[in-house]
């Protein structure tokens, strides 16, 4: 069995925040999960057809006055989800400076899908008629555009990256946020991973998981370098990604993810596991069986994508962003979030509260 690496950190996450099926606050979404009470779902049309695909869909919401801005007017959900998140995660202290020019925001977003909504219409209009299609759209078709959308919103120069990944990409940012840090290009990063619901992403999701609905939102979380000033949840530490190469790979990678984590889990302290399980046994298994011997020992075990539907690149950004909001608010000591993806890497991170 390969053991990851472990890394061990001065980094600190100083502001979480999610948008999900469960509302646009992190305080709904834990709310949500402490429920256990599985959200509604939706059934979403497939175009030019009569079928349809389940889907927990965020709900929509009262306009917020932090929108207003030229660069918002026709932004896809994906960038409403990852704005409101990173907005949430940096405060509005860290925004203003940073509209100030006083404090460099770094940015990195990471997506599986990106912007689907615009694509579809654009390239549906050229499939129409090309000679009317509308060049307004195309530039919401690209991957980076919520990135570029954010950074303006903040005035920011600062550094910029778009991290194409699978489910667990979010938890590889991580690295280069601390590269970003510690070489003196950002005075703080935000890292947010984001995804929205369309009919051939549903529909692409049942193909392999016909119980479970996809979903939508987006985690975003604010690193800074060690800083006991504030309240914060300290990146105790973060496993090297081990890579999949096929299905089969999951399982074993994630076991062996768990056996280089587990010895630098703490015997003070309440510990909770975010994990990323949806409820169906064969995506399951390899989460179910890395982390067998703390769920034996009784070690309070969340599993949020149950109970607000699989946000395929927003999920590992929605697990983390509770694993933090649950040490920031005093929920937990401790907490582990795992990134076992679909296809390309597995990861896990243990985050503490200062105090320990």
């Amino acid at each position: 069995m390969v053991i990851p690496n472990i890394t061990t950190t001065d980094l600190t996450i100083a502001g979480a925040a999610a948008v999900s099926a469960a509302g646009w606050n992190i305080s709904d979404l834990a709310e949500a999960v402490a429920s256990q009470i599985e959200l509604p779902v939706d059934q979403l049309p497939r175009k030019d057809s009569e079928e349809s695909f389940p889907v927990r869909r965020v709900p929509k919401a009262a306009p917020d006055p932090r929108f207003r801005h030229p660069r918002l007017r026709r932004t896809s959900p994906v960038t409403r989800f990852a704005i409101h998140a990173a907005l949430d995660a940096l405060g509005e202290e860290r925004v203003e400076l940073a509209r100030a020019g006083e404090l460099r925001i770094g940015v990195i977003f990471t997506l599986m899908n990106g912007c689907v909504n615009f694509t579809n219409r654009f390239f549906g209009e050229v499939l129409a008629d090309p000679s009317t299609a509308s060049p307004i759209l195309f530039p919401e078709t690209v991957f980076n555009a919520p990135a570029s959308h954010l950074s303006s919103f903040l005035g920011s120069r600062a550094i910029n990256y778009t991290l194409m990944g699978d489910t667990a990409q979010f938890l590889g940012a991580f690295d280069i946020a601390s590269l970003w840090l510690y070489t003196d290009q950002a005075d703080c990063v935000v890292i947010v991973g984001t995804e929205e619901s369309d009919w051939l992403t549903a529909g692409a999701f049942s193909r392999f998981h016909p119980s479970i609905p996809s979903s939508e939102g987006a985690g975003a979380v604010c690193l800074t370098k060690s800083n006991t000033s504030e309240p914060c949840a300290k990146v105790s530490a973060l496993t090297k990604p081990l890579s999949i190469f096929d299905w089969a790979n999951r399982a074993p990678h994630a076991i062996a993810t768990a056996a280089a984590l587990r010895p630098h889990l703490p015997t003070n302290g309440t510990t909770t596991i975010i994990d990323g399980r949806i409820g169906d046994t064969r995506h399951d298994r390899a989460e179910t069986d890395a982390w067998a011997p703390e769920i034996a020992a009784g070690i309070t075990t969340i599993s949020p994508l149950k109970i607000i539907g699989h946000p395929l690149g927003g999920a590992n950004a929605i697990q983390t962003a509770l694993a933090a909001h649950l040490v920031l608010t005093g929920k937990t000591d401790h907490a582990i979030t795992t990134a076992t993806g679909h296809n390309q890497q597995v990861l896990a991170a243990l985050f503490s509260g200062t105090r320990h």
